[in-house]
């Protein structure tokens, strides 16, 4: 009997402690969002990237392909990149942000009848891979993205602004594809002896994202403004289309 006691003693003293630590998280959470909004929350709770998410300055590319193409040679004329995306009917893309306050504050400013914002979400890639160093190598490698947009964007900027001659722009892009080609070396020498599919598919994005910045035109100001921003927007279709193929 006194055993019996002594246990439901002791559970109620343990309830007491769970209830006091319960309480004091609550309070300490709410006092996360008081004092430092969502962001302080999070680090609490902490969560996996979401991803990725894109905002393209679009206009009507009319009914058809060959209007679209039509608008798109125009855009290009004006330094646009001139992308036809016809997954939904036919929108050229000027140009691709990062931030949504970035396209906002250009389309408020921008001389385009009709431009508007279409936003493209890409999530993030979860391989589904046994082998770490494997899936590592993979993860690594998909760096090659970010870098390479993030090269294309600030020179698109910087020829816009007139702050960087063609010639350095020449200099800058060789060295971003030096960078990318290092990239894809690392990659393809730790999966050399391994057959699959995820592989397969970021050795193609590899040798795509090369393509896509040996063929930067640099022939004129307005050439390279808007083949720097063709490429940019070429770039996240191309990324997207793999994070959906193997993540």
């Amino acid at each position: 009997m006194r055993k019996f006691d002594k246990r439901k003693k002791f559970d109620r003293g343990n309830g007491i402690v769970v209830a006091t630590i319960a309480l004091c998280f609550m309070l300490t959470l709410s006092l996360c969002f008081l004092i430092g909004g969502e962001s302080i929350a999070s680090a609490v709770f902490k969560t996996e990237d979401e991803g990725k998410n894109f905002y393209f300055i679009c206009t009507d590319g009319g009914e058809n392909k060959s209007l679209a193409r039509e608008t798109a040679d125009l855009v290009k004329r004006r330094g646009g990149a001139g992308y036809v995306d016809s997954s939904d009917g036919f929108r050229v893309v000027l140009a691709v942000y990062k931030s949504k306050s970035s396209a906002v504050e250009v389309l408020k400013n921008l001389d385009y009848k009709g431009a508007y914002i279409f936003e493209k979400h890409v999530p993030s890639c979860v391989l589904k891979l046994k082998n770490d160093e494997i899936k590592n190598a993979c993860l690594t490698a998909l760096g090659y993205f970010d870098k390479a947009f993030d090269g294309l964007y600030s020179y698109g900027n910087s020829i816009a602004n007139g702050d960087t001659s063609l010639e350095e722009i020449k200099t800058k892009i060789r060295v971003l594809y030096a960078q990318i080609e290092d990239i894809k070396s690392v990659f393809y020498e730790k999966t050399k002896t391994y057959d699959l599919p995820e592989i397969t598919s970021i050795k193609l994005a590899l040798v795509t994202c090369l393509a896509l910045l040996d063929g930067v035109s640099t022939a004129d100001t307005a050439s390279a403004l808007s083949s720097l921003r063709h490429q940019s927007v070429s770039l996240v279709y191309c990324y997207g289309a793999l994070v959906s193929e193997i993540g």
